[in-house]
Parts: structure tokens; C-alpha cells; sequence
């Protein structure tokens, strides 16, 4: 959530912290502690100077502090990823870093969780150079190369970072066996994504939800949606294309495809919205959380659901509420997003005001939903448990979605007060 501050006190009451109240904002927004770091110099705390009116005045822009898997380092610089010459020097560089993944799964150290990159060198003979010819990319077949971006760290020195997937399918299967083993051998391993990655350093985790997701797309997106021919990779991973060629249309009874004509969504990566949304009671004192039938013994979190289309965030925050509890959600405000790679979704945290507070559980997906008080919700903090878990837990005692996901921020957001619940939301 966009937070103002100014650097008078007085001006930021009078000309901006009161339309900030209105919608249930409090004057103080404080950092996320995601339970694995604080970022406080993160860029996302930078503040941005404007001047205000006549005064002169200097008005700070901040951002609320990032969810876990976002937050990344990197420049991606996405205005090169058809520049051939920019990244072929920046593949072949010795400054060059690739991340294996396997599965969905990457390439790291153990113990302490920590990924794992490797230099050109080491697999420069399974991707050679797609990037030599100055007019086209050519991968080599069955290789996903994906450019990620720029790190430039605080010394001046600058890094690419890829993603190469090296899943054990596919023509060029038996290639990639040798690599496997090498990096095995030296002690590293192909860590599951969930739980494992939620030990990761908060950059590295948001590093990793761009490239597990672009995998991810690439490898579900092999045959063009619009004709079924094969696509090829393109745009440094950022794009597949159909092209089929006037020979092999010639024994081809399907008709030409309409890709390389225009703009088509199938071409590019694609994000799935999820709205989740802490539901708070009419009075301002409690809270609205649900569970379902397979998650751990006590917990409870947001009602949560995809956004459909032709249906803006607002609305499919209200019909996700009623749909599932049967509680009519009144004004919904934005409080922050977390990209969720599992595979390739954007979870968008919002806070609603309910209109009503008799819970009826209309499409059965929640096993149970009840309204929960603020001292019963401070202490559920205190006990995080992830969704995987399958150790066995008092059922009475209820238990919140751990710091690394958005649920947990937005709910704490209402416990820790800093949402005004007495005001007009």
C-alpha cells in the first residue's frame, strides 16, 4: 500500500494523511517482518522528492514493505531481450550466473538454504550461443534458456543471471545427465520448492519466482494454443512463436496460424490474479477466516480466489467473500501483492468491510469459516504453520499461514492496528 508522509507533519494531516483515513489507513505504516529478514534498505523503502504546490514542500512516496518472492535485485532490462549482441556478450561473460532447475525445482546448498549458480563455462555445452546471429535467436532443441536480468552490486561490478532448466526429459535428456551428476557430487542438491524455498534469503526467493515461473510457462507452452504446431523460443525466453513455413504447410492440412499476425496473449508469459481479502466485522473487532478440509489441524486464513474476467479486483474480492461465506463485503481497499509461483500466479491483498456478519458456507469449499477476535487472531501469529505441514496439531488452537505469505501481512496489518478500524471503510 502506497504510504505519504511528509517531512512537516502538519502538511501531510491537512493534505494527505485525511484522505488516506477515510479508507481506514493509519498514519504510521510499519515494515514487514517476514520472519525470515527485514529489508528496510530494500529500493522498495527509497523515497521518491515532490514538490508540492507552491510550498516547495518535499513529499515522501513509500511503498509498503515487499511480500516474500518479490523484492529481487536484478534489472531486467526487458528492453534488450531482442538485442542479440547486448546478450550474447552478456551470456558467453565471465560475470555470468545460471540457475539450474529441475522439475520446477532449483539447483541449491542445504544447509544453510541458499541457491546455487554456475558460470558459462559449466554449461556452455548444452546451451552453446542462441544468441550469435544478430538477426535471430536459435536454441538449441529441448533447451529453455531464460535471461532473468542485471545485478549490479555495491562494488560497480555487474552479473547476468539466467535460468536453465535441465528437467531429465526431452531429445536432449542423456546431455544433461554429466551436469547433474557433477553438481551432485559436490554436495549440491535440486531443493523442493515447497517448503524449502521459504529458507531462502528474501532477494534469492524473489529471484527464484521469475525463473520457476518462466520455466514454468515455457514448458506448458510448447504447441501453439491457436493452430497445435510446435513453437520455438524467443525474446530470451520471454516469448513463443509459431512460424510455420509455406513448405511445411504444404502437407499440413490445418489452416495458417493467426500468431504471427498481431499481438495474441498465448504468446507471452501469463500471471493468474488471486484476490485475498482479511474481512473485517462491522464493528472493526474481529475478523472473518476460513479453512479447508485438508490443511492442518487449526488453521485458518483469507478467503482467497481467482479473478475472472470482464471483473475488476474490488468485485471479485466481494463475490470470493460471499461466494464462500456468505458475508456481503462492503468498500475493499488495496494493502499489497506477492507473486505466487506455484505455478504463475499474483496474489493481490486486500482488506473489505463486511455489511453482514451471519456466515453460511454457500459453495462448500470451506470446510468451516468463523469470525475471530483480535486477542484470539495476535495469538494465532504466534503460532505460523505452513500448509504442507503434516505433523499432528491441536485442533483448537488456531494457527495463521506463516510470515512469507500475504495472508499472514495482511491479517497482521489488522491485529497489530494498523488499519483504523473506526474509520469509514
Amino acid at each position: 500500500m502506497l504510504r505519504f508522509l511528509t517531512a512537516v507533519q502538519r502538511v501531510a494531516k491537512s493534505r494527505v494523511g485525511s484522505n488516506f483515513n477515510r479508507l481506514g489507513v493509519s498514519e504510521v505504516f510499519r515494515p514487514i517482518n517476514t520472519g525470515n529478514q527485514l529489508i528496510e534498505n530494500h529500493p522498495a523503502y527509497m523515497t521518491r522528492n515532490l514538490h508540492h504546490d507552491s510550498s516547495q514542500k518535499q513529499l515522501r512516496l513509500i511503498e509498503a514493505s515487499p511480500n516474500f518472492f518479490s523484492g529481487s535485485n536484478l534489472n531486467r532490462v526487458s528492453e534488450r531481450r531482442t538485442d542479440n549482441v547486448f546478450l550474447s556478450e552478456a551470456l558467453t561473460s565471465s560475470n555470468s550466473h545460471f540457475l539450474l532447475l529441475s522439475n520446477g525445482n532449483p539447483l541449491a546448498k542445504p544447509k544453510p538454504t541458499k541457491l546455487h549458480w554456475l558460470s558459462y563455462k559449466e554449461v556452455e555445452d548444452i546451451i552453446r550461443n542462441p544468441f550469435i546471429d544478430k538477426e535471430k535467436q536459435e536454441y538449441p532443441e529441448g533447451v529453455t534458456l531464460i535471461f532473468l536480468g542485471i545485478d549490479k552490486s555495491q562494488n560497480g561490478d555487474t552479473s547476468s543471471r539466467w535460468a536453465l532448466d535441465i528437467s531429465p526429459k526431452g531429445p536432449i535428456e542423456d546431455s544433461f545427465m554429466p551436469l547433474r551428476q557433477k553438481v551432485m557430487d559436490e554436495g549440491y542438491m535440486f531443493i523442493p520448492l515447497r517448503p524449502k524455498s521459504f529458507k531462502l534469503p528474501l532477494i534469492e526467493a524473489a529471484i527464484l519466482a521469475q525463473a520457476r515461473s518462466m520455466i514454468d510457462w515455457n514448458t506448458r507452452n510448447r504447441y501453439c494454443p491457436a493452430c497445435g504446431r510446435k513453437t520455438v523460443l524467443t525474446d530470451a525466453g520471454y516469448k513463443r512463436t509459431c512460424l510455420p513455413s509455406p513448405l511445411s504447410q504444404a502437407t499440413d492440412e490445418r489452416p495458417p496460424c493467426i500468431s504471427p499476425k498481431g499481438a495474441h496473449n498465448f504468446s507471452y508469459p501469463r500471471t493468474d490474479p488471486v484476490v485475498i481479502i482479511c474481512t473485517i466485522s462491522q464493528r472493526g473487532d474481529k475478523i472473518l477466516l476460513g479453512r479447508q478440509k485438508s490443511w492442518p489441524a487449526g488453521m485458518y486464513s483469507c478467503v482467497a480466489g481467482f479473478i475472472e474476467p470482464g471483473e475488476s479486483l474490488e468485485e471479485a474480492a466481494r463475490r470470493e467473500v460471499r461466494e464462500e461465506t456468505g458475508i456481503t463485503l462492503g468498500p475493499v481497499i488495496y494493502h499489497s501483492s506477492q507473486p505466487w509461483p506455484f505455478p504463475n500466479s499474483l496474489m493481490i491483498g486486500c482488506i473489505g468491510r463486511a455489511l453482514s456478519e451471519k456466515i453460511q458456507l454457500e459453495d462448500m469449499e470451506l470446510d468451516d469459516a468463523r469470525w475471530f477476535t483480535r486477542q484470539e487472531v495476535l495469538d494465532g501469529l504466534q503460532n505460523p504453520v505452513e500448509i504442507t505441514t503434516r505433523a499432528t496439531l491441536d485442533p483448537h488452537q488456531l494457527r495463521l499461514p506463516p510470515g512469507t505469505a500475504i495472508a499472514h501481512q495482511i491479517i497482521r496489518t489488522w491485529a497489530k492496528s494498523e488499519i483504523m478500524t473506526t474509520s469509514k471503510i
